[in-house]
């Protein structure tokens, strides 16, 4: 009987240190893949950029995917020319990343279609009456709401108004209309509509002011001042 037992034991003791040997060495290419992975691309149309995400959906019939976005996230035209993250809001962009501990981290993000160049085309006079023939231009506006900086970046075509703004790190989108002189426009947070903005170009013709009214999560009322970035 004890020559058995010890017979089983020392079975046990070359058996055990070799099975643990052999976990050892299959877990590790699997904890590397769960810290990092080769790239990959993804497409689809950007919901929103904020609090260092990235969101997209559509594209490859996935839904929504959140990405985290760094210091080192490159933000590319569709000419592969770098560009402000604000102008990929509601475009469509092709997504470089890789896995990380954390979920998926951004390496790049550029247009792959519905946005322009790293440069902006100047609209000579947006209070012009020319504008509300069919024609399509863009415009950088740079100010402040509320004392806070802002930047806009507008497109106007047949008296419609698209476009993004950006402030304090987070960018919205806009929509709206103008006529001569003035501009209604919509602030967009997501799907959601948060905001009104209506803006008066002064008798120079390089100056909008106005005023935005929230109209979620409060009624708050602050004053817009923008120039034409040239």
């Amino acid at each position: 009987m004890n020559q058995k037992t010890n017979h089983i034991t020392q079975r046990l003791t070359f058996f055990v240190p070799g099975a643990l040997i052999i976990l050892l060495a299959l877990s590790f290419p699997i904890a590397s893949r769960a810290q990092s992975g080769g790239p990959v691309t993804d497409h689809g149309t950007v919901t929103s950029i904020d609090d260092m995400l990235l969101e997209i959906r559509g594209g490859d019939g996935t839904g929504t995917r959140t990405y985290h976005e760094t210091e080192d996230t490159h933000w590319l035209d569709k000419n592969g020319q770098p560009i402000d993250p604000s102008a990929v809001v509601d475009k469509k962009v092709a997504v470089r990343f890789q896995f990380v501990t954390e979920g998926m981290e951004a390496l790049s993000v550029q247009l792959s279609s519905g946005g322009g160049n790293s440069r902006s085309a100047h609209i000579e006079d947006a209070g012009d009456a020319s504008s509300s023939r069919h024609e399509r231009a863009d415009q950088v506006l740079k100010g402040t709401i509320g004392g806070g900086e802002a930047v806009f970046r507008l497109r106007l075509e047949d008296g419609n108004v698209t476009g993004t703004y950006s402030q304090g790190g987070k960018s919205y989108r806009i929509e709206g209309t103008y006529t001569p002189g003035h501009m209604s426009l919509d602030e967009y947070t997501g799907e959601r509509l948060t905001a009104h903005i209506k803006l008066t170009l002064d008798d120079l013709e390089t100056t909008w002011t106005g005023t935005m009214h929230n109209v979620y999560p409060d009624k708050n009322q602050y004053p817009v001042s923008l120039s034409k970035s040239h």
